[in-house]
């Protein structure tokens, strides 16, 4: 396993998203959870709102016998009574913190952009809970650069750093690391992509239309040349991006996890990121918000 680092600890640079660990249920979540930790895996997303709450409940038991410190975990607030009000942040992430059985979070991200709450209002729950010990980093997800750069000044107005970006990013969408690009070479930003394979796209699906459905090809022939699943394809390229500290995956089979992390020891070469980058067609792209 590889790490970057972020404050004081050191984090994988594959991290195990949790989002279908309701869907798996307990016993099947357990086990790819185990599993990944056993390779070294130490870094955990999930969210409020993952599967009714039951990704926050099952992380919090599978956690429950290691090492706190050796455990980085982030949770997201917005998809919740009161959005990115000052009363819906601290009851969030108070219910998140029981349900993982936690006295904090390592990371805090705020989902969406709130339009219905001042910016002010929001960072002064974020204050609140860097000041108590509650969370230990913030950042954002899933906002075009005109709302982050909202949330940046506000942060800077409250002595405060939005440090990591979690947001659309892989071989098959790139509209928004491109539109965010400033901010991210601005702040320095630790970029950890979510959906890295495109929904499946970049290694099943393969009925499915898809304006840039030739990376799709590119990326199988590659697969093909290096003898590995078009998955550690995908996941090698964005983690040869400078600015991609990790990837998260969500796993439904030991063998997934695998896939990334031969993917952290393949190199891709100059020519084969720019055969990939060639393929790329730009489109439309809008922010659920």
């Amino acid at each position: 396993m590889k790490y970057f680092e972020l404050g004081e600890k050191k984090l994988s640079r594959i991290c195990l998203g949790t989002m279908n660990f309701g869907q798996l249920g307990e016993d099947k979540a357990k086990e790819i959870f185990e599993y990944a930790y056993s390779l070294g895996i130490n870094f955990f997303d999930t969210a409020n709102c993952y599967s009714g709450s039951l990704s926050e409940i099952y992380l919090g038991k599978f956690i429950n016998d290691l090492p706190r410190e050796k455990i980085f975990i982030t949770s997201k607030v917005y998809f919740n009574d009161g959005k990115l009000s000052y009363d819906g942040i601290i009851k969030s992430v108070t219910d998140s913190l029981s349900r993982i059985n936690v006295g904090y979070l390592d990371l805090l991200l705020l989902h969406r952009f709130d339009k219905d709450t001042s910016p002010r209002e929001t960072f002064k729950a974020l204050k609140e809970l860097k000041d108590t010990g509650k969370v230990k980093h913030f950042g954002i997800s899933s906002m075009t650069k005109k709302q982050a750069k909202i949330y940046f000044k506000e942060a800077n107005n409250h002595n405060l750093s939005l440090e990591v970006l979690q947001h659309n990013y892989s071989l098959m969408e790139r509209e928004e690391n491109n539109d965010l690009m400033p901010l991210i070479d601005k702040y320095h930003l630790s970029c950890t992509p979510y959906s890295p394979l495109a929904g499946g796209l970049l290694c099943f699906y393969e009925g499915k239309d898809n304006i840039n459905k030739e990376i799709r090809k590119r990326v199988k022939e590659l697969s093909q040349k290096h003898n590995v699943n078009m998955s550690t394809i995908a996941l090698a390229y964005l983690l040869q991006q400078n600015y991609v500290k990790a990837v998260i995956i969500g796993a439904n089979e030991k063998s997934h996890i695998d896939d990334a992390a031969i993917a952290l020891s393949l190199t891709l070469s100059g020519e084969e990121l720019k055969y990939l980058d060639d393929a790329y067609i730009a489109h439309k792209h809008e922010i659920n918000t």
